[in-house]
């Protein structure tokens, strides 16, 4: 499934870079590929929108903000876990102050 993250047009309005993330990243370059043989198509039917004397070009970029995004998360929950893994284990340190404490 293809979904446009974002457009960016030229001040000119001469080329606008069109951001694209997939549900399967392994379907990039061919969905690239895709994108590209079909701008001029999809210039015409902007066209017939637009008020303006000209197109755009259209170029076409992958967004892998999703993919850093669920990266990131994984490290974050990783970090999580193993930070309540180690409050739960008693360290050195906690051992020789709960055996000083009891020695009094």
């Amino acid at each position: 499934m293809l979904t446009i993250a974002s457009v960016e047009v030229s001040r000119d309005l001469s080329v606008a870079k069109i951001y694209f993330s997939l549900f399967d990243p392994e379907e990039r370059k061919e969905t690239q590929d895709a994108l590209e043989r079909a701008s001029g198509f999809l210039r015409r039917k902007l066209a017939r929108q637009m008020n303006t004397r000209s197109v755009p070009i259209l170029r076409f970029y992958y967004d892998d903000s999703a993919e850093r995004g669920a990266h990131m998360s994984a490290i974050i929950a990783d970090a999580v876990a193993s930070n309540t893994t180690d409050d739960e284990q008693p360290s050195e340190d906690d051992d020789v102050a709960g055996k000083a404490a009891s020695s009094d």
